[in-house]
């Protein structure tokens, strides 16, 4: 019974190890595409889906080349191993191919219908997870139409305003602010009312403060409007992290190098 048990045991670990070594081969077929001469930084692509035709692919590789003033830069389309989820998909395609090196990762997962974006090293101090996630935001619905290029493209754009400190779009962030500014002021208003009726006729006093709260808020929502885009980047690096410690995803760290991602499906 124990041997049986020892067999199966082997049986199984070789099948992981088997699929983890078709993974790593699978990911690092991807082509590179060219390398900056100033710092070492490379461009690769594997589109396994074949999203794009050659004619994007080469305009396309143009776009990122503008990353490797910051670091190693990734495009992969594909399906997800098993029953891995698409964050998975992408950690594991981020540490074939660039292992604890800084880089910015693109991936379209087909199988869980999802975009992912996955940084790590100095380029993760500015394309954090609430960055990642405005970008995929920002772009999901192009990759809904099937617009793939026009996805990654927007995507590669944005994380170059980033990295070089300019401004991208926040619309989520900014209908959520307002959407709770609204909520909540006529939450107040409605608590207000209601104070008055109990005491049947409410003091000058008090509806002076009413419209004062419901003043104070619609500022709050047209503060919200003028600062939403704002953004205070980090000082710019663009040497190579260093440091052992375990690759880590969902913005861990570990040994010196951080690393993490977002996404949105489509």
């Amino acid at each position: 019974m124990k041997r049986l048990r020892r067999r199966a045991l082997t049986a199984a670990l070789f099948t992981l190890l088997l699929s983890a070594q078709l993974f790593l081969i699978t990911a690092f077929s991807a082509e590179k595409l060219y390398t900056n001469p100033d710092t070492g930084y490379s461009v690769y692509l594997e589109d396994g889906e074949d999203l794009l035709t050659s004619e994007e692919e080469k305009k396309l590789s143009e776009e990122m080349k503008r990353i490797t003033a910051y670091g190693n830069v990734g495009f992969v389309s594909g399906y997800a191993d098993g029953s891995d989820s698409a964050a998975e998909y992408a950690r594991k395609s981020y540490q074939a191919l660039f292992g604890r090196t800084d880089a910015f990762l693109f991936l379209i997962d087909m199988k869980n219908r999802e975009l992912r974006i996955q940084s790590g090293g100095s380029v993760y101090r500015v394309i954090t997870e609430d960055n990642a996630n405005t970008i995929t935001d920002n772009v999901f619905r192009m990759a809904s139409r099937e617009n793939y290029y026009g996805a990654a493209r927007e995507t590669y754009l944005e994380a170059y305003r980033l990295l070089s400190g300019q401004l991208i779009a926040r619309p989520m962030k900014w209908i959520c602010n307002a959407l709770f500014a609204i909520l909540a002021a006529l939450l107040l208003n409605y608590a207000f009312a209601f104070s008055s009726r109990i005491r049947m006729k409410a003091s000058t006093a008090e509806i002076l403060g009413a419209m004062a709260v419901s003043f104070l808020i619609s500022d709050r929502v047209a503060d919200a409007y003028k600062h939403e885009k704002i953004y205070d980047p980090p000082s710019k690096s663009s040497g190579r992290s260093s440091g052992g410690g375990g690759f880590s995803g969902g913005g861990s760290s570990g040994g010196g190098f951080s690393s993490g991602g977002g996404g949105h499906r489509f």
